[in-house]
């Protein structure tokens, strides 16, 4: 194998052999490929350098196309934006014309079951549909001349993402 690596790599890649992963399509073949793989008791030698390629290989992908972190809202208008879709494309997922209307000004959140839709419908991860969690001001405590900044995730923000993860194991 190292032989033929150092005669000629091509041939590896022409024969199947893993390479650098250029769209979603690819994406999901190799992700089903470490699923299967990671889901063995003991894998062998050959199948842990495989899962540890994958890995390296799916995480490149992910590096380079990862959203930055956005409000649900932003998110949506974008994907909305670059296909070029008007809001009654998204009644299935989102109901009437009016609720969309209010989701999109920012009068309505989106519910949980809007985010799994929207998520479905985008093969994206549910989070991306999920609030970002706020940051609040603290005031400093007797003898502290600082103020700190502290993540603040309220009760509901917390269920979401539970019930976002039972989501998505099923």
């Amino acid at each position: 194998m190292i032989r033929v690596l150092a005669e000629n790599p091509v041939i590896l890649i022409e024969q199947g052999a893993p390479h650098r992963i250029h769209n979603d399509e690819a994406l999901a073949r190799y992700t089903k490929a470490l699923f299967r793989l990671t889901a063995k008791d003991k894998p062998t030698d050959a199948e842990q350098e495989t899962i540890d390629l994958l890995t390296l290989l799916i995480e490149d992908y992910e590096s380079r196309y990862r959203m930055p972190e956005a409000e649900p809202v932003e998110v949506l208008k974008y994907l909305m934006e670059k296909g070029s879709l008007r809001q009654q494309d998204l009644r299935t997922e989102l109901g009437s014309l009016s609720n969309i209307s209010m989701i999109l000004s920012g009068q309505r959140n989106l519910t949980l079951g809007n985010a799994s839709a929207l998520a479905a419908r985008f093969n994206m991860d549910i989070r991306a549909f999920l609030p970002v969690p706020a940051t609040r001001l603290v005031k400093p405590k007797a003898g502290r001349s600082k103020s700190v900044r502290v993540k603040v995730a309220s009760t509901a923000i917390k269920r979401s993402k539970n019930k976002a993860a039972k989501l998505q194991a099923v």
